[in-house]
């Protein structure tokens, strides 16, 4: 019998960080890009990002990255962002 998708989730978070990240690694393989009616390039562009997405998680799970609270990291783009748009006003 076939297991649900609850199930099946619940059995991938008891495994290890390396095995998530496999599992997660074959599910988006697993995903067909549709290009109709997009601009052309748009595939390469999307396993570009993709690739870039692998990556990241890899070196994440290696440890040659560390990550940081969501909130910390909001609060420093919301910063920038500020930021971004006084300079822009300033020169306008």
């Amino acid at each position: 019998m076939a297991k649900t998708a609850n199930e099946v989730i619940h059995d991938v978070l008891e495994l290890s960080e390396e095995d998530r990240s496999r599992v997660m690694s074959a599910l988006v393989d697993s995903f067909e890009l549709d290009t109709a009616g997009e601009p052309e390039g748009s595939f390469e562009d999307a396993k570009a990002y993709m690739a870039e997405v692998r990556k990241r998680i890899d070196d994440v799970l290696v440890g040659s990255v560390k990550g940081r609270p969501w909130r910390e990291a909001m609060a420093d783009l919301d910063a920038e962002l500020r930021e971004y748009a006084a300079r822009r006003r300033r020169t306008a």
